[in-house]
């Protein structure tokens, strides 16, 4: 796999593209009105074998830096754990993911690599239903 910084706003739409229906919230705009926010924000992508596989975006806090990763759905099985090994070494400072409850699935991947939940705060919106967001820390790198 080919991790490396990207500048552009098609390379993410891109990946983002297969994924956006599962991750957005209600309050999200349509896919065909959806801009990835360039500033304030570093973003890696990783390839393998030609096909693009995930992009990882960065947004920095004072203390660290949160981070979330998105792989296409028909790469994560192969490389999700390789991409978020990868990127998750481009971070700086502290490491937090934010993770609504109505995904325990990717709750479970975080928590494999290390993270614990440290908090719960604002809510999303998921198909009218509310759902708290997990603000989760990378307590010890695993995997």
């Amino acid at each position: 796999m080919i991790i490396g910084e990207t500048y552009s706003p098609e390379v993410i739409r891109d990946i983002i593209r297969s994924s956006y229906d599962e991750i957005k919230d209600d309050s999200d705009p349509e896919f065909c009105d959806f801009m990835p926010r360039m500033d304030g924000a570093k973003y890696y992508a990783g390839s393998a074998n030609g096909e693009l596989v995930g992009v990882a975006g960065y947004r920095y806090r004072e203390d660290g830096t949160i981070y979330h990763p998105v792989v296409k759905p028909e790469h994560r099985g192969k490389y999700a754990a390789v991409f978020v090994s990868m990127t998750l070494a481009e971070s700086e400072g502290t490491i937090y993911t934010e993770i609504a409850d109505c995904y325990p699935k990717v709750i479970k991947f975080a928590e494999k690599f290390g993270f614990e939940v440290i908090g719960r705060s604002k809510s999303c919106f998921k198909g009218g239903e509310e759902y708290a967001v997990n603000t989760m820390r990378l307590i010890r790198w695993a995997l």
